[in-house]
């Protein structure tokens, strides 16, 4: 009996998954052994300049993006790409100094594989930071921004292509994209225990690498948008489409790093962006450390 030939689509969507899995259990088995099977709980995700603000970490196991098989290399500047495993207070904790973004040409698979490494290693709560231009009036560098929801102006989503049902169904809920109840915990400890200054809005993302022209601030302020990056999104997206061994929770954190004025724009540099960022690193660290310490899990 003669065997039946797959349609070239399922065939291809066959071969697509089957490499998929393959990379990214590959990787899950490596950093099992690097990182002596600990049970981490936690990812962050540290941007631009932010990569050293977590000063707490104790007994730390660092390995290199380029050492971890098929993991995606940064290179935008003020990434170290380097995956740390640590504890902070009670628990075991995952830090990624720097991530990889669509600009560096990256696929959506590519963006999304740190997430799903992380979701089969046992992390349940994301927090990511970022680096962003402030859209809101009143904004000034280095404030902090707690992201209460997003908009994806990058013109790709990281699910697009078969589905990975092993992570979650093909379309997946995003009515709270950033928990809810993390941001009021965020928001508690940064501003009564803390003292800090927080604000509370909605983050975009372009594709980048060039920086907004006037007219794109003016729209993103039409839109109701409040800070603009070139991240973020599509790690939240996979992380609410990780749901098969239980819901991976987020939370965002963007720094602002310049200010997005269309009627007096100025001249943008990446050491700009990451000098701000570093000053505002110590805040950042402190606030996400104290949140991580309070995390009932």
């Amino acid at each position: 009996m003669k065997k039946q030939k797959l349609h070239p689509t399922i065939e291809a969507n066959t071969l697509f998954l089957f490499s998929v899995y393959a990379e990214i259990e590959q990787a899950v088995y490596f950093l099992k052994r690097k990182f002596l099977r600990r049970q981490h709980k936690v990812l962050v995700i540290l941007g631009s300049g932010l990569g050293e603000s977590l000063r707490g970490l104790k007994n730390k196991i660092t390995v290199s993006y380029q050492d971890i098989p098929h993991f995606p290399i940064s290179t935008a500047p003020g990434h170290a790409g380097k995956l740390i495993s640590a504890r902070l207070g009670n628990k075991w904790v995952l830090v990624m100094q720097g991530r990889p973004h669509m600009y560096e040409g990256n696929s959506g698979t590519k963006i999304a594989f740190p997430i799903r490494v992380a979701y089969l290693l046992g992390v349940r709560t994301l927090v990511i930071t970022n680096a962003c231009g402030g859209l809101r009036e009143g904004m000034h560098e280095g404030d902090i921004m707690i992201i209460k929801d997003h908009i994806n102006l990058m013109n790709m989503n990281s699910l697009i292509g078969p589905n990975l049902d092993r992570f979650g169904k093909r379309f997946p809920d995003m009515h709270q994209p950033y928990d809810k109840r993390l941001v009021h915990l965020l928001r508690q400890i940064g501003e009564e225990e803390l003292g800090l200054h927080l604000m509370m809005g909605v983050f975009t993302a372009i594709s980048g690498p060039a920086y907004e022209t006037p007219a794109e601030m003016r729209m993103m302020r039409t839109m109701g948008i409040d800070a603009t990056g070139m991240s973020t999104v599509q790690e939240c997206i996979v992380a609410n489409h990780c749901t098969t061994h239980g819901p991976m929770r987020v939370a965002g954190i963007s720094i602002i790093t310049d200010i997005c004025n269309p009627d007096s724009p100025n001249v943008l540099t990446e050491e700009d962006v990451i000098r701000i960022a570093n000053q505002a690193a110590p805040k950042v660290g402190k606030l996400i450390t104290a949140f991580i310490k309070r995390l009932k899990l």
